[in-house]
Order: structure tokens, then sequence, then C-alpha cells
């Protein structure tokens, strides 16, 4: 997730440390969340890229599909980013989930409403927003919560394709 503006920033696999450059330390958390379910997978996070965007940009999924055309699976940290993915898709012709599967972070309204319907990991934003706000009403310390999430699988992702050999 870029925070900043600007292009996308793209970390190729092979580069020495590839840190988040314009991130906030959530987004690092949710990259370690991401490595963690590869990591039970039997992947490596260093052997995907990662594209820093900003939520929505729209040339997000031109750049994914430019740099990685034989991507499988796209993971996002936003549902906006997903949805960019899914446009670009549509302008290329690429099957979704046929080619790549495609998956959203925020379980937003419009995850459901986009062809093919997002999967995505949905969170409770208004129990998010009621905590929030009574950590600061009663003038509670900060401290970080770990909220649930909820994997919602709909019609963006499939069963991973056999490798040609």
């Amino acid at each position: 997730m870029r925070r900043t503006s600007g292009p996308p920033i793209v970390h190729m696999p092979g580069q020495a440390k590839r840190p988040l450059l314009a991130g906030f330390s959530l987004d690092d958390e949710r990259l370690d969340g991401f490595k963690q379910g590869l990591a039970e997978a039997n992947l490596s996070i260093d052997d995907v890229p990662i594209i820093e965007t900003t939520p929505g940009d729209p040339s997000a999924g031109a750049v994914v599909f430019d740099n990685v055309p034989e991507a499988t699976a796209i993971l996002t940290m936003s549902d906006w980013q997903a949805i960019t993915i899914l446009d670009e898709a549509v302008c290329r012709g690429i099957e979704v989930p046929g080619h790549v599967s495609v998956i959203g972070f925020d379980g937003t309204a419009e995850s459901a409403r986009t062809t093919p319907p997002l999967t995505t990991v949905a969170q409770d934003v208004i129990g998010k927003g009621r905590l929030a706000a009574r950590m600061v009403l009663d003038n509670q310390p900060p401290r970080q919560v770990v909220l649930p999430v909820e994997l919602v699988v709909r019609a963006s992702t499939a069963a991973p394709r056999a490798k040609i050999r």
C-alpha cells in the first residue's frame, strides 16, 4: 500500500532487502501476514513481486500485468487495489479466475458487486471505528488491538492451475 503520491514502486524477486518505501508500519504488518501465509503454502515472499500503489490507482493493474504477466494469483492490501486489477484484466482479455485469481482486503460493499465478485479478507470496519472512538473518548492510552477478519470466498479465485512441464 503506497501512502504517498507518485507512480507505483515495483520490487521484483531477487533484489536484496525489499522494504516498503512508501507505506506505514501497518502495511509492513499486513505484508508479514502475507509472508506467513505464503510460508504455510511452502512459498517464500522473496520469490514474489511486491508492487506498492495507492488504493484505486488506475495504473496499478497495468503495472502488475506488464511486470508479472505469468502471475496466477494477486493478493492486494485493499479491495480498491483489487478492483483496479479486475478492471485491467477485463481491458486485456485476461480471465479471472481462469488465468489469474485476485484477492482484496477490507470487505467493502463494492467487492461483492465486481465482475466477477471479489474474494476478500473482510474486516469489521464499523466495529473498528467504534473501538477507536471509545478509546479516544475514554482517553485510553494507545495500544494495539488485533481484530478478527474473515475470508469471504467469491468468484475471483480458483484452485491453482497445474504447472505445464
